[in-house]
């Protein structure tokens, strides 16, 4: 038997004289072809018979009766031999079949390298999720523990006042007309307790971990802190999708919130507040406005208000701004990433 044609994706090609020594190889793309054989008995071509197979991909015998075509399609990659017997007009069949090696060399990412590199960068993805999911949680678990533990130290003290100004008061040994100003005191630490409470409750349920939990407690806020000391304005977006945003900014821009309210009730002496809330893509914007009395920044700047501000804006991976001048009313604008 000896070939007579090869042809690749239905073209015609020219086997390379060294085929038949060192193999056929093929790349990839080239894994559709064809032989064509005969073979050497010209008695009576029209009763020769064929049969052929690709090993390992074939183990059986391939009968071809008189066709003498052999069709792949679809060759995986690897290493193969083609074998091809003919039979005689008299049905003898030749013991020694034709044989032709044949590698079908496979793309990059067929090879077990590559698989291996892709198991192994899925592998480094899972386990950096994971990693990261966990530090994440952890960093969570710290942040409510330090919010648990100073809310015990706040309340505790607060407590202990209280029970100290009405144990006094109880007494009413020589205090004369200070009963009254002990039991103001003592209901002002009450509900301040009852405030720091219900803010740490806010702070770390989860049901707020989200853009219209922080801007609805801002409102209260402003509305709590500034009720009967200076009016105020308060606008923001009417509807607020319920995007996520992780505790941490939450704590951190609400702290900071509070901080720059406290200022503007307590120094600038204006007769009224603006708040202004914006979001814009991944960020949120407020500013606290007030046409008060205004100061030079640069003089204060290693103040504690300031220093606070500046490191929740930090925590919150954001950034904050005042602007004021003396008789010019400040403006203190923080901007940061939600997600």
């Amino acid at each position: 038997v000896a070939l007579t044609g090869f042809s690749i994706q239905g073209r015609d090609t020219t086997l390379a004289p060294t085929a038949a020594e060192g193999g056929l190889r093929l790349e990839h793309d080239e894994n559709f072809f064809a032989f064509r054989f005969t073979a050497d008995d010209y008695a009576d071509p029209s009763l020769n018979r064929y049969r052929y197979r690709l090993t390992p991909l074939q183990e059986e015998w391939v009968d071809a009766g008189n066709e003498p075509v052999a069709n792949y399609t679809s060759v995986p990659p690897g290493r193969y031999t083609f074998q091809v017997q003919a039979a005689n007009s008299f049905g003898m069949w030749n013991e020694a079949a034709f044989a032709l090696p044949v590698t079908v060399v496979p793309a990059y990412w067929q090879t077990n390298w590559f698989r291996g590199l892709v198991v192994l960068a899925v592998l480094g993805l899972v386990a950096g999720f994971f990693t990261y999911r966990y530090r994440q949680l952890e960093e969570r678990t710290h942040l409510r523990l330090a919010i648990a533990g100073k809310l015990h130290d706040d309340i505790g003290a607060d407590l202990s006042s209280i029970a100290l100004k009405t144990e006094l008061v109880r007494s009413n040994a020589g205090l004369g007309d200070k009963p009254d100003r002990l039991l103001a005191d003592a209901g002002r630490l009450a509900r301040d307790t009852a405030q720091k409470v219900r803010e740490t409750v806010w702070m770390v349920n989860t049901q707020y971990d989200t853009l219209s939990g922080l801007v609805g407690k801002m409102r209260d806020t402003a509305d709590t802190m500034l009720a009967g000391h200076v009016p105020h304005d308060f606008n923001a977006p009417k509807k607020l999708a319920d995007r996520p945003i992780t505790m941490e900014f939450r704590q951190n821009a609400h702290l900071l919130y509070k901080e720059a309210l406290n200022n503007a009730r307590k120094y600038s002496g204006a007769p009224r507040i603006r708040i202004d809330v914006e979001v814009h893509g991944r960020e949120l914007t407020f500013r606290v406005v007030d046409d008060g009395v205004g100061f030079d920044p640069d003089a204060v700047a290693s103040g504690n208000g300031q220093r606070l501000m500046r490191e929740r804006a930090k925590e919150a991976r954001g950034r904050v701004s005042v602007v004021s001048a003396p008789g010019e009313g400040t403006t203190v604008e923080f901007t940061g990433r939600i997600h």
